[in-house]
Formats: C-alpha cells, sequence, structure tokens
C-alpha cells in the first residue's frame, strides 16, 4: 500500500513539474503584430501603464513607467512631432520574435524594435532609425538647406572591356 501511495505521489509531482515547465503556444504572427502595434498606439496616446502591460518581469523591473515616459517624449526633440505608423515588419532569432514598426516623425523615421518571448510577452523595447527602404510609404524628405538643383545625375562607365563597371 506504501509503495502505492508513494508512485502515486511520485506520478503526481512529475505531472505536475511537466505543466510547470510546459510553453504556452506561441502566438500568430498577427497577434504578435497586433501587440506592437498596441503598444506603440498606447504610447502615442501617453498612456504609458497600458504600454507597460504585456512587459516580461524583467522589462517591468527594468523600464518603469517613468522612464518610458522620457524616452518617448524625447524623440520628437530629437526627431520632429509624431506624423503616422508607416509600417510594421518582423524577424525572428533564436526563440524570439521580433517587430518593427516604423513611425514617421517629421524629419526622420524611426523603427520601435519591440521584441516578444515564447510566452508572447515584451523582453525588449528599443528605438532606432529606420531601415534604409524599410517602409516606402515613408518618403526621403531632404534638409531644408539642401540645394536640389546643385546635384545633376549620369550614367558613367568606369574602365573599358570586360572589366568596365557601369
Amino acid at each position: 500500500m506504501k509503495n502505492i501511495r508513494r508512485v502515486l505521489v511520485m506520478m503526481i509531482l512529475a505531472v505536475l513539474a511537466a505543466a510547470c515547465t510546459a510553453r504556452a503556444t506561441p502566438l500568430p504572427p498577427e497577434q504578435v503584430e497586433a501587440k506592437a502595434l498596441a503598444l506603440v498606439n498606447n504610447l502615442i496616446k501617453s498612456d504609458y501603464a497600458a504600454a507597460r502591460a504585456d512587459f516580461d518581469k524583467t522589462m517591468l523591473d527594468v523600464l518603469p513607467e517613468s522612464d518610458l515616459k522620457e524616452v518617448w517624449e524625447s524623440l520628437p526633440a530629437q526627431t520632429g512631432a509624431f506624423k503616422e505608423i508607416g509600417g510594421v515588419r518582423s524577424d525572428e532569432k533564436d526563440q524570439y520574435r521580433i517587430i518593427f514598426v516604423t513611425c514617421a516623425f517629421e524629419n526622420a523615421a524611426i523603427d520601435v524594435r519591440v521584441v516578444f518571448d515564447p510566452d508572447g510577452k515584451i523582453a525588449g523595447l528599443f528605438f532606432q532609425p529606420a531601415q534604409a527602404g524599410a517602409n516606402s510609404s515613408i518618403p526621403y524628405n531632404p534638409p531644408s538647406y539642401v540645394q536640389q538643383n546643385a546635384f545633376e545625375e549620369k550614367d558613367v562607365t568606369v574602365g573599358s572591356g570586360e572589366w568596365a563597371l557601369p
């Protein structure tokens, strides 16, 4: 009887251990993108508490609401006023899903890089210059001091024969 009880207890412990270590089913890409867009939209609305809603424990510890507010509100001083969300693209690295939300500001485009862990929680948040050509809906506007008529485009060939470079 004691052996049966021991076996049952060991089986229950094994099932509990397996349940505790089991990973949640990864979120579909559309849901991960929706979460990233929700974060950016909450930043735009200055709802920093809602923006932190999907942060994992580490992010909650290292990026308090006041710091998130400070970072987001410092962007217009560097890039001009926020204009629009230009697009979304994604990538994967190891077990992480990375969503890039391209935001157009008056003077620059910024990629808000949102990194999701396998449980669908936000494990990283970065603001970086947008990747060149990442989103064609955000046109390049040269600075006001550029004199467009000072430039001329010509076809040039360097060298000749088999090794000529166009």
